[in-house]
Parts: C-alpha cells; sequence; structure tokens
C-alpha cells in the first residue's frame, strides 16, 4: 500500500472540498457502497427460497445449488463491505491529516498580535479534538450514505415487489422517528457547544499545571490545584453526559418508533400468506427486510443527531481553514557587512557623521571625544560624552565633522510601540542609529521598556515611527529576511525538551563547538557523558538556569547574523562568566551588531554605546562615560550595583 500524500486543499474551508479532492477513493466509495447495499437485498430473497426448498422437499441436489448460491452472494456481498469500510477509512484518515495540516499552515502565519489573543487550550482541543469529531462525522455520513440511505431505498423498493399496501402502511412509523430525531436538534447542539468549550478549559488547565508543576510544587499548590481540577472534570463530565445522553440513549426509542409496523407486517402478511398469496420463505424474507429498514431507519435518525454534534466541530475549526500560504524564502540582504571603514588617520568620531531624520535626544557621540552632530541628526550611539545643550533649540543634537562612508546598520528614528491590547504607549519617540561591530547596552528604570524595545526591533508587530536596517524600513523586509538577518533572545530560554545539539542547532546540522567556547559552556559539556547528545529535559529542566541561558544563548549565536538582540542573556550567569563571554563576543562577532537589554549595567563601560530608557518615557543616548556625567539616574543605580558588587566581593 502506497503511503498517503498530505497536500494542501484549495477552499479547505468548503467541507464538499474533501470529497471532490478525493475523486478515485470517493468513486471506489461508491462502486463498492452501490454493490454491497444493493446485493444485499438478495440475501434474504435466497434466504426465503432456500426455506420454501426445504419445506417443498426438492432434492438434494436442489438444496445445495440454492444454498450454495446463498452462501456466494453472502460472499460477495461482505467482499464488497470489506472494500467500501476500507476506502471509508482511507478518506477519513486522510481528511483528517489534511484538516490538521491546513490548520496548523494557518496558525503558522498568523502575526503575533493574533496568537496572543488565542488560548493555548482551546487551540490545542481544535486542532485535536474538535478534528476527530468533525472527521468523524463526514466518516459516519458517508458510511450511513450507503448502509442506511442506500440500503432502505433497495430493501424498501423489494418490500414494494411483495406487496405494495403493506409495505406503505408499515413504514409509516419510519417518518416519526426522523421527525422526532429533528426535534432534537436545538437541544443537541446547545449541550454540545458547552461541552467542546469545557473540554477546551480542561485542555488548557492540563497544559497550564504541566508547564507550571515545579512553580505548584515548591509553593505548596498541588493539593488546591487537583481540587480545582477535580471541579472543572465534575462540570466536564455533567456538560459531557448531557451532550451525550439524548444521542446514546434515543436509539432504542427510534428503533422501537420505527419497529411500530411490524405488528401490521404479521397481521396482514400472515393472513397473506395463509390465503396463499405468499409462501413462508416469501413471509420470511419480507419480515428479514422490514426489520432490517426499520433498523436502518433508527439508526438513520441517531445519525441525525451525530452529524449535528460534527457540526459544532465543524464550525469550531472552519475559521482556522483558510487557504495554504507560503512564506517568501527569497532574501535580498547585503552579503558583505555594511561596517564603519573608516580611512586612515580618519577619528571614529568622523565614522559616525551623518544625516538621517530628526531627533528629540539632545547628544551625538563620536569614539574618543565627544562629537558635534550635524542638525537634525539621529544620534548614533558611539563613544564620548553627550553634551548638553542648555541654550540650543530642542530637537537640534550635535555635529560631527566628517560623514561616514556607510550608512548605519540600525537607525531608529521616532520610534513608538505599544501592545496590541493596550491603549498606552510602552516606549515613545526613540532614536538612535549603529553599525556592525557595535555593542550596544539597552537599559534603564523599571518596566520603562527596555524588553519592548528588543522586541520591537525584530518587526513582528506593528510600529510607529522608523526602523531602518541598511538603509531599508523594517517592515519592508519579508519575515524570512528579517529571520535572515536579526537573531533573538527573550529573557525565557525557551529550551526544546531534546538534546543540547538540537536545541541549538534546531535540526540545521552545524558545528556549534566554536560558539560553546563562545558562550563559556565547553567545560560544562566536558562533564557531561552524552556530550551533545545530552537531553535537556521539559524547558530545560535537567540543567542549571546558567546553563539553560548560555544553550539558548548559543542557539542566538550560532549563525552571527548581521543583528544580535539579547533580552537579559546574563541574569542566571555568575559576573566572571559574563565577563568572558562578553569579551568572546568582542572577539569573534565582530560583524554583527549586538544589542544587550539589561538590568544589570556591569558590563556596561565596556560597550560601544547605551540606550537609557526612563520611566515618563523620554530617552538618553551615549557612552557609558557620557551617561554617568549627563544622567543622574543612571550614575545613581550604575553605582549602586557597583558598591553592591564589591560588597559581595569582599564576602
Amino acid at each position: 500500500m502506497t503511503r498517503p500524500i498530505i497536500e494542501p486543499i484549495h477552499k479547505p474551508n468548503h467541507i464538499f472540498e474533501y470529497w471532490k479532492r478525493e475523486k478515485f477513493i470517493v468513486t471506489c466509495i461508491v462502486v463498492f457502497g452501490l454493490g454491497f447495499n444493493g446485493a444485499s437485498v438478495v440475501g434474504p430473497i435466497f434466504q426465503g427460497r432456500l426455506i420454501d426448498s426445504l419445506i417443498g422437499g426438492d432434492s438434494f441436489s436442489q438444496l445445495g445449488l440454492v444454498a450454495l448460491t446463498f452462501i456466494l452472494i453472502i460472499a460477495g456481498i461482505q467482499v464488497m463491505r470489506y472494500f467500501k469500510r476500507f476506502y471509508i477509512r482511507r478518506f477519513a484518515n486522510k481528511t483528517s491529516a489534511v484538516m490538521r495540516f491546513m490548520i496548523y499552515n494557518n496558525i503558522m502565519h498568523k502575526s503575533f498580535e493574533e496568537l496572543d489573543k488565542e488560548n493555548t487550550g482551546d487551540l490545542m482541543t481544535k486542532a485535536m479534538s474538535d478534528v476527530d469529531l468533525c472527521v468523524e462525522g463526514m466518516r459516519k455520513f458517508t458510511t450511513e450514505l450507503f448502509d442506511t440511505g442506500v440500503l432502505m431505498a433497495s430493501f424498501f423498493i423489494a418490500m414494494l415487489a411483495y406487496d405494495v399496501r403493506i409495505t406503505l402502511l408499515s413504514c409509516l412509523f419510519i417518518p416519526a422517528a426522523m421527525v422526532l430525531a429533528e426535534k432534537l436538534k436545538t437541544i443537541i447542539f446547545k449541550y454540545s457547544i458547552a461541552y467542546r468549550k469545557k473540554s477546551s478549559k480542561i485542555t488548557q488547565l492540563t497544559y497550564t499545571s504541566v508547564d507550571n508543576a515545579m512553580l505548584y510544587r515548591a509553593n505548596g499548590l498541588e493539593t488546591q490545584n487537583t481540587g480545582m481540577y477535580r471541579e472543572h472534570l465534575l462540570d466536564y463530565q455533567d456538560k459531557a453526559i448531557k451532550a451525550n445522553i439524548l444521542e446514546d440513549t434515543m436509539q432504542p426509542i427510534y428503533n422501537v418508533i420505527a419497529m411500530g409496523g411490524v405488528i401490521l407486517v404479521i397481521y396482514l402478511g400472515g393472513q397473506k400468506t395463509m390465503s396463499g398469496g405468499w409462501t413462508i420463505g416469501a413471509f420470511s424474507a419480507y419480515m428479514t427486510m422490514f426489520a432490517a429498514l426499520a433498523v436502518k431507519a433508527s439508526k438513520a435518525a441517531k445519525l441525525f443527531n451525530s452529524v449535528q454534534k460534527s457540526q459544532i466541530s465543524w464550525q469550531r475549526i472552519k475559521p482556522y481553514l483558510s487557504e495554504y500560504q507560503v512564506k517568501e524564502t527569497a532574501a535580498v540582504i547585503p552579503a558583505e557587512p555594511v561596517g564603519r571603514q573608516a580611512a586612515s588617520g580618519e577619528s571614529a568620531a568622523a565614522q559616525y557623521g551623518f544625516e538621517p531624520p530628526i531627533s528629540d535626544v539632545t547628544t551625538a557621540v563620536g569614539q574618543g571625544k565627544a562629537a558635534q552632530a550635524a542638525p537634525d541628526a539621529v544620534p548614533p550611539v558611539a563613544a564620548s560624552a553627550p553634551q548638553a545643550v542648555p541654550d540650543a533649540a530642542p530637537n537640534k543634537p550635535a555635529s560631527t565633522t566628517t560623514p561616514p562612508p556607510q550608512p548605519p546598520t540600525l537607525e531608529v528614528d521616532s520610534l513608538t510601540f505599544r501592545y496590541p491590547d493596550s491603549q498606552v504607549n510602552t516606549i515613545e519617540d526613540v532614536h538612535f542609529a549603529a553599525w556592525q561591530g557595535d555593542m550596544i547596552g539597552i537599559t534603564g528604570a523599571v518596566a520603562s521598556g527596555k524588553s519592548t524595545l528588543g522586541l520591537a526591533l525584530l518587526g513582528l508587530y506593528p510600529y510607529l515611527g522608523s526602523i531602518r536596517i541598511d538603509g531599508r524600513e523594517l517592515c519592508g523586509y519579508s519575515e524570512y529576511e528579517r529571520s535572515r538577518m536579526i537573531s533573538y533572545l527573550g529573557h525565557r530560554p525557551q529550551l526544546l525538551s531534546d538534546t543540547i545539539y538540537n536545541n541549538i542547532t534546531l535540526g540545521g546540522g552545524q558545528d556549534i563547538g566554536q560558539v560553546l567556547h563562545d558562550v563559556c559552556f565547553d567545560q560544562d559539556l566536558a562533564a557531561m557523558p552524552d556530550g551533545y547528545d545530552t537531553l535537556v529535559g521539559n524547558s530545560g529542566i535537567r540543567l542549571s538556569g546558567g546553563q539553560q541561558s548560555r544553550i539558548a544563548l548559543a542557539r542566538t549565536l550560532l549563525e552571527k547574523k548581521k543583528i544580535i538582540i539579547m533580552d537579559d542573556p546574563f541574569a542566571a550567569v555568575d559576573m566572571k562568566t559574563e565577563e568572558s563571554i562578553i569579551r568572546n563576543l568582542k572577539d569573534n562577532y565582530k560583524d554583527s551588531l549586538i544589542l544587550i537589554v539589561s538590568h544589570r549595567l556591569a558590563i556596561f563601560p565596556t560597550v560601544t554605546g547605551i540606550v537609557f530608557l526612563h520611566a515618563d518615557k523620554s530617552v538618553e543616548v551615549g557612552t557609558h562615560a557620557d551617561l554617568m556625567r549627563s544622567s543622574s539616574q543612571y550614575e545613581a543605580i550604575y553605582n549602586l550595583q557597583s558598591t553592591m558588587g564589591e560588597d559581595l566581593d569582599e564576602r
């Protein structure tokens, strides 16, 4: 058997397209379905003839011929039934896989703004449980279309051939079962919606409990959470019973109603048999067909209820069944790094002189000495003191004397950012510029927007103002181009439950020896018996906090991208290791622009420049020496941390 191929489907939110797509399978279902259900009528007929042959005293050869014919017919019917069910199950399996593939594609192409609004438990329930229920409804519908619809039609036509009056009278009860099933539609629909929503809630609670197991256990919350989980399970059980009880318990009632006509069959059919109009075999065949018709009718009524439940799941997953999308993988990125290629004897300050748009920051800095920037220039982040200009016109920074040969790698102008669900700006009117080879520190007061600035520079969320990389607006790059230029480390390591090697390469197959040395992890690795193949556990639970952060840092540094953004990368690392990593970054990543978001300022005297964010959303830009002179708040934070560091060293 060939392995099914999972391919995108056109119009995935149109349910008929799933049958239309599988033309061969659906054709086989139709052929074998019609063959099986059409031939099923022949079974009772030959059964009746066999009875008549026995009663009539036919010869052994005649009896054997009828019996052999009956056996072959039954065998042929079951073979067709096998192939019909095989292709229906194949259709269901392929449909389930395609639906999940399309939902996955939809989720992977959602913006971060949309993903932030999603509930993990609800999303997992839709992608797994709701797809199963929907496909199961499609499978039942396809199955019963033949096993019930075609078979009922076949039996009904055959019964008419036996006796029209008896057939019409006895079948009057069947529509009553159908009508009752239709009346229960609204109730089942309501209970099914509540049941599916509760299922999503249980999934979310389970996911949260596993994800935060250590937190709950360390704080003694397991008993409390278990009690809460039990209450939700009881509510879930109650809703599940209400959603399923009508569908399951009504089946015998549907059967009794549909079988009500058997009284007429026995009475009227018995009279016809006694009068010689039917043989005993004909009466037996008719009774068999009527019983099968009534049972199928009761199943059809239950099928209505099953399809109604499936419609709930279809409505829940339908918004995620959008047309297949393919992300752009062509990149237009400068092959060579854009750096400050200073001519021999040219001052470092001159390298920073350029004239981008207006800035509200009243400083521009050179390297080694204070620089005077041209009017309306965005302040480059470099080394020297910011110049306070109390008598100058507002928003007019100083200027440098010589323009640089290259534009900045990163140029931020009037950047304002707020999260999609917020009405308040997190950062406002941020200006700075930097080049490859620079190491920029981003710090500030608590809740001043440090991490937000780092996140905004990824271009994953809409922003106001301008973020330009190599002179091109960030939002003008495709998502793929941004991923090839920018590497990002969030404040959480986000490790996979996999090996150290796979956590760093993410399946890329690169050599990781050098990058492990760069993050000072080579000695840790030497102490691990499995080396690269050491399993880190769920979210890195088998590693220390410092080891987790350094593995995540190694992943961020692996490809040495044009811009590397790191949010608090050294929070779980000791000062000595932090200093070693910084030295390695400066030595081995000279073609990258590195931005470090941190509340720890110990390394800031060694970085190229600093962006300091205030709680009132004002911004100061300069070097460590600059800000120590011009910013009392920065000076106070740095001196306090330095004093605390000295106290710790003495201890």
